[in-house]
């Protein structure tokens, strides 16, 4: 009998050391998956911005918003503010097509025991910036798909509480209370995606809410899957920050309405509006 125990005892043993190492693979296996090439970098030719209708002053049709979006990764209210303040719009807009045509290396390392997450590096090994923000105001929402754990790619997001200063407030990671972080953090991560509010004046008011209601709570993983909207919320996570702020004022920008809000739906709302891209397909953001 004792023997028989032994050999139950062992068999149990090496089962669960054979799942343990399954899980160890695949995991390893979904996280080199997860780092694969995500960035976008243009197949399609690239033209020559100078010869398109409107380039003098900007007086573009529909389709040649499509085409510097398509080229340069700029937005409607990006282009316009480029003409706005910018001395030679048209010398702006080249240097924005080739930053999005030409992109620095980047490189993966870990963030947290199980997040990983990719920021661009110049020649010397450093983050550097690769491309400016033509336009950034109070609340918009800021998306990329850098950031990713055990082979699932969710992304990260932030609210802009102060462009004038160039600050976000963020859910960074769990176990770390929501803080108060940087524009310019943005522009060194490989895929980035700007969006703004059709209603425009949402944008200030979202840009209040956040900071009141979700500075300082606690990363919450699983927030919103009992209830995504709250009066006062303990926690939150990096898409839900962005979505209570919006959504306290009445604009639900999770696009698929599920139990848990993520990058991905804020970035199909409806009621939202592109600003700016790097590193993502214009014709397919996620």
């Amino acid at each position: 009998m004792r023997i028989v125990k032994k050999i139950k005892i062992a068999t149990v043993l090496l089962l669960l050391a054979a799942t343990i190492i399954a899980a160890f693979l695949a995991a390893s296996i979904a996280q080199v998956l997860a780092d694969f090439n995500v960035r976008f970098v243009p197949s399609y030719e690239k033209i020559d911005l100078q010869t398109l209708p409107g380039i003098a002053d900007g007086s573009f049709s529909g389709a040649g918003y499509g085409v510097v979006f398509r080229q340069a990764g700029l937005g409607k209210d990006a282009v316009d503010s480029i003409y706005r303040l910018e001395r030679d719009p048209a010398a702006a807009l080249e240097a924005y097509q080739n930053a999005f045509f030409n992109p620095p290396s980047y490189k993966c390392y870990r963030i947290g025991i199980i997040t990983r997450e990719e920021r661009l590096f110049n020649d010397e090994g450093k983050v550097t910036r690769a491309y400016r923000l033509a336009d950034v105001r109070d609340g918009d929402i800021f998306v990329t798909k850098a950031t990713h754990s055990i082979g699932w790619r969710h992304g990260h997001g932030a609210i802009v509480i102060n462009a004038e200063r160039g600050r976000t407030l963020e859910a960074v990671l769990w176990g770390w209370p929501t803080e108060i972080q940087y524009v310019s953090k943005w522009q060194t991560y490989p895929t980035f995606v700007q969006l703004r509010p059709k209603e425009k004046a949402l944008g200030a008011e979202a840009a209040k809410i956040a900071p009141e209601y979700l500075l300082g709570v606690q990363y919450g993983l699983l927030t919103g899957l009992v209830s995504k909207y709250v009066d006062s919320p303990k926690t939150t996570q990096c898409a839900h920050l962005p979505w209570y702020a919006y959504m306290s004022l009445g604009c639900d920008i999770d696009s698929n309405g599920g139990w848990l809000v993520t990058p991905r739906d804020i970035v199909g709302s409806e009621y939202l509006d592109i600003v700016q891209i790097y590193g993502v397909d214009p014709g397919k953001i996620w």
